[in-house]
């Protein structure tokens, strides 16, 4: 099994804040086959569909929504984390 990584996590998370494979491809500035490739390695590692499509968007699955309540803290506190450490590489700059 390997283990998903925060990229999964935030290309999977920026889907189901779209609801679109497009707008989270262009709003990640990667291509929906890339993000569609994430997503599919998330779902294997976590042996389960996050999404079903209704249409012509992406619908979270019941347990797509509870792994994404997790996905919701882990993207804050990375980019918690990135701010923090871009404030003290300028501090240390100065």
């Amino acid at each position: 099994m390997d283990w998903p990584n925060y990229h999964h996590l935030l290309h999977s998370w920026t889907v189901a804040k779209e609801a679109s494979l497009r707008r989270a491809a262009e709003r990640l500035l990667v291509s929906e086959p890339w993000i569609s490739t994430q997503i599919r390695q998330l779902e294997e590692s976590l042996g389960a569909e996050l999404f079903m499509c209704q249409s012509r968007s992406r619908v979270l699955t019941d347990t797509g929504c509870f792994e994404m309540k997790y996905a919701d803290t882990i993207i804050l506190l990375g980019s918690e984390c990135l701010r923090r450490s871009n404030s003290n590489a300028l501090r240390r700059r100065a």
